[in-house]
């Protein structure tokens, strides 16, 4: 996220996403802040960049579910 521009973020928020839900997230203080500078730094929502940190990190959370199962 910290080397990407929102309109790179979007179209990773829109290549991962087909139907939409709503989601609570439980973030870290210091992860929240970071975020936030993310997003006043691109210009865009915080949810932008939590969205787009779980997409850009989807290959990864795939794997941790499976060797929970």
């Amino acid at each position: 996220i910290a080397k990407s521009n929102a309109s790179t973020l979007r179209s990773h928020v829109r290549t991962f996403y087909g139907d939409k839900r709503k989601q609570t997230l439980y973030v870290p203080g210091q992860y929240l802040d970071e975020m936030e500078r993310e997003a006043a730094r691109l210009d865009c929502s915080l949810s932008l960049v939590a969205q787009s940190a779980v997409a850009l990190a989807q290959d990864e959370l795939a794997k941790l579910a499976t060797v929970q199962r």
